[in-house]
């Protein structure tokens, strides 16, 4: 089915994409890009709902927030895969 939306490709590696399926066949959900984005979608809320906790009254957080999260989230895991 055609669509306007955005497009783009992501690369990930087997765990991930193992992540992904698991996510997609237990909720079950009919496509691998809907389980994705799904999952984004619960990122994003998650990163918006810890900043709120941590003191984050001022109202939205901007996608540059958003990113800088998730870049010293993946620096924390790469540390302790690091350690492990």
């Amino acid at each position: 089915m055609p669509t306007n939306k955005p497009r783009y490709t992501v690369i990930v590696d087997d765990e991930l994409f193992e992540a992904i399926e698991d996510y997609r066949y237990v909720n079950r959900i009919p496509s691998r890009s809907e389980a994705s984005v799904a999952l984004i979608r619960l990122g994003i809320q998650a990163l918006k709902e810890k900043a709120a906790l941590s003191g984050g009254t001022r109202g939205p957080v901007t996608a540059e927030e958003l990113l800088a999260e998730a870049a010293a989230l993946q620096h924390v895991q790469a540390v302790e895969d690091a350690e492990a």
